[in-house]
């Protein structure tokens, strides 16, 4: 509610399509659990009180028309043992197969079979329990009984341990155990009854598994006797065919020397054959030995010497002497000749070569074939030898393999025998059989009383918040939470909630500026000034339904903005029944805001000073008609009023009664909804602050006045804490 510095006309391009900003998403309101709790606390408690009684009472009724006496029986499950030989049995390591074992003997405990036949225990028949199922000539009917027992019987496991029980409950006391051990002791006969079964079926099978193993054996030895006689095979045979087998693989390597020397002859054969025909040079060897022989040789020192003698001549006489060119021709012609002598060695010595290794090339293919033939023929040999003694050898594995099977299966007959004649082989063991009870299962004190007292207070909290649920009224401030468009500005205790003693709600922050309300009028017109924009005075305030409590907030809100922004004008608009100016001491059929509708007099003329503030009446009876409400010369109205004051807080009638209530909104620069708590539905709120959205005017929000102070506790203490701070700074 600050001064704006500079005024800006209104326009609802400023605001969206409804003159509106954008809203906050609506929330769901729900029920406070913590309030709903306190509000109730000694219904509660009293709740309780009523069901520990009426537990006390159920206890006794039912002691005497419905007593049942409990009764159980215990059994432990056991590993199977691996083997008949085994001196401990081991623990079962697995907790979800102790669960799974124990469910499925639970279940073969209860179930119809093993029922049926536990009922066929003459000590069963003589009980009280059985005697209910007499027919009319007193036979005993055990389908009808043990239709009850399926119901009544139960079995289960006990987390953590291999521990399963049996447990029944029945109005006999003497009852308990007579049933309850035959229902154990026939499941116990019938297990007995399935090892031996099982016993006697597994050592069938291995009984005729034994049998089979004798017939192959004897088969598979005749098979062998026939075998060695057919082939002559002695015990000799396996060392010759490995004495064979080394001879082959020498052989083998024989022939792959050979073979490699024929490729080096060849290889051989065809570079001469190719020096011959010219194709490759002599190598250095060649020529090498072809200058070993004696003609070459002789050639050679013929050369030398020629050589000799011209090299002296032509130093002696020069080169033009015809001795020297005599001399010089010889040197040449005995060269030529030496060249062609060599050339002609070469291939005399090639071509002896060739012929030798010509007669080495053959010869090692002779010896090639030779050893080829040999490899194959002994290879054939002893791939037959081999093959004989491998299936000589693979009878005898299988030989071995049947009489290692034959000897374990006569271990496990040995076994199952010995199991067999175990006592701690079965499976499951009774632990504790049941005995006579020696005390009530139902009903008990102990727990009646609390059970009782729970079920009450159930009852109770359902209908406390069912009840909370149910009601629509506008009571805390947490039925606000979904309010579209605005928010909550502020609360406004109840008179009685003010430890001061306000005795006046209209003047409480003229008369008691100390007090709670007063504090919550001041917090509450800050928020106001926060939703205000610039340039925005005129202000509207309703409520919904008569009685809101519109004018007190009014008159206090006035106060309070006297001090924070200077002149203030209030405006009652309410034609149907004013009472602004009369709260004030003032008239409020004096000239007023009809009187200037109907185009008499002016402002200045008809604004009463009351108590300090400007006061502009509804005005004369004649003149307070709601239709002129709705035209041009209201709009005139305010403009002037907003050049002579700063801040114009308008009065209305409830928006309920009254529909020019958003006329006059549509007129102003905001407006302010006052729900009064406790009475105000919180649907019709929701309706008026969506009409407030839809006008001209800002919607602010809305203040919730006189909400109870047994919300839970925390209006009371909030009041509390700020009177003792007031007390404080005085």
């Amino acid at each position: 509610m600050t001064r704006a510095p500079t005024p800006t006309p209104r326009t609802t391009s400023d605001r969206g399509p409804a003159g509106q900003r954008p809203s906050r998403p609506p929330q769901v309101v729900g029920v406070d659990p913590v309030r709903v709790l306190r509000q109730n606390a000694w219904l509660l408690v009293l709740t309780l009180l009523v069901g520990g009684g009426l537990g006390v009472a159920a206890h006794f009724i039912l002691l005497k028309l419905y007593p049942l006496y409990r009764g159980e029986v215990r059994f432990v499950l056991k590993p199977n043992l691996d083997g008949g030989f085994e001196v401990m049995t081991r623990d079962i390591d697995s907790e979800e197969t102790v669960v799974r074992l124990a469910q499925t003997e639970a279940a073969r405990i209860t179930g119809r079979d093993n029922l049926l036949a536990a009922m066929r225990n003459p000590d069963v028949r003589q009980t009280t329990w059985a005697a209910g199922f007499n027919d009319e000539s007193g036979a005993f009917d055990a389908e009808e009984a043990v239709d009850q027992l399926i119901e009544r019987v139960s079995a289960g496991h006990r987390r953590g341990q291999q521990i399963f029980y049996l447990t029944w409950r029945t109005h006999e006391q003497r009852d308990v155990p007579i049933v309850l051990n035959s229902i154990a002791d026939t499941y116990m006969a019938s297990r007995r009854l399935d090892d031996e079964r099982r016993y006697n079926q597994s050592s069938e099978v291995f009984r005729r598994q034994q049998g089979s193993l004798d017939s192959q054996i004897l088969e598979l030895k005749r098979q062998m006797s026939d075998f060695i006689g057919q082939h002559g095979i002695t015990s000799g045979d396996e060392r010759t065919d490995v004495r064979r087998a080394e001879e082959l693989k020498e052989l083998a390597r024989q022939t792959q020397d050979t073979k490699k020397d024929h490729d080096v002859f060849r290889a051989r054969r065809a570079q001469i054959e190719k020096r011959l025909e010219g194709t490759l040079e002599p190598s250095a060897e060649d020529v090498r030995e072809a200058d070993q022989d004696p003609v070459l040789m002789q050639a050679r020192r013929d050369l030398n010497d020629l050589r000799t003698q011209l090299d002296s001549h032509r130093a002696s006489f020069g080169p033009d002497h015809p001795t020297v060119r005599r001399l010089s021709t010889l040197v040449e012609s005995s060269e030529q000749n030496l060249n062609t002598n060599r050339d002609e060695i070469i291939r005399r010595n090639l071509r002896a070569n060739l012929k030798k290794i010509t007669d080495d090339v053959g010869a090692v293919e002779d010896l090639l074939e030779r050893q080829t033939t040999e490899y194959t023929k002994q290879s054939k040999e002893l791939e037959t030898i081999t093959a004989r003694m491998n299936d000589l050898n693979n009878m005898r594995d299988r030989l071995k393999q049947l009489e290692e099977d034959r000897k374990a299966m006569g271990t496990k007959m040995a076994e199952i025998a010995t199991v067999r004649g175990r006592d701690d082989a079965a499976r499951v063991e009774i632990v504790q059989r049941a005995a006579e009870p020696r005390e009530l299962d139902f009903p008990k004190l102990k727990v009646m009383i609390p059970v009782m007292g729970v079920l009450v207070l159930a009852v109770v909290l359902v209908l406390l918040f069912t009840r909370e649920f149910m009601d629509q009224r506008v009571r805390y401030t947490s039925d606000l939470a979904g309010l579209p468009g605005g928010r909550l500005l502020g609360v406004i205790p109840d008179t009685a909630d003010d430890p001061v003693g306000v005795k006046n709600p209209r003047t409480v922050v003229r008369d008691h500026p100390d007090s709670v309300i007063s504090e919550a009028y001041r917090q509450t017109a800050v928020q106001i000034a926060k939703g205000l924009e610039a340039g925005h005075k005129a202000l509207l305030i309703t409520t919904a339904m008569p009685g809101g409590g519109a004018t007190n907030v009014v008159l206090n809100l006035a106060s309070i903005a006297r001090s924070m922004v200077g002149k203030v004008l209030l405006v009652d608009a309410n034609f149907r029944q004013p009472g602004l100016a009369s709260a004030m001491g003032g008239n409020d059929s004096a000239a007023g805001l009809g009187d200037l509708l109907a185009g008499q007099g002016t402002l200045a003329s008809s604004v009463q000073s009351l108590e300090g503030f400007a006061v502009l009446s509804a005005g004369t009876a004649p003149t307070r008609l709601p239709e002129r409400l709705n035209s041009a010369k209201l709009d005139a109205i305010f403009e002037e009023a907003r050049g002579a004051y700063d801040l114009i807080i308008v009065d209305t009638p409830p928006a309920v009664v009254a529909g020019e209530v958003m006329t006059v909104a549509n007129r102003v620069d905001a407006s302010i909804l006052v729900v009064h708590a406790w009475r105000d539905q919180r649907g019709l709120v929701a309706r008026l602050a969506h009409q407030l959205m839809d006008v001209r005017s800002v919607f602010l929000g809305v203040i919730l006045n006189r909400p109870r102070s047994t919300a839970g506790g925390y209006f009371k203490k909030n009041a509390e804490a700020i009177a003792q701070y007031s007390k404080a700074r005085d």
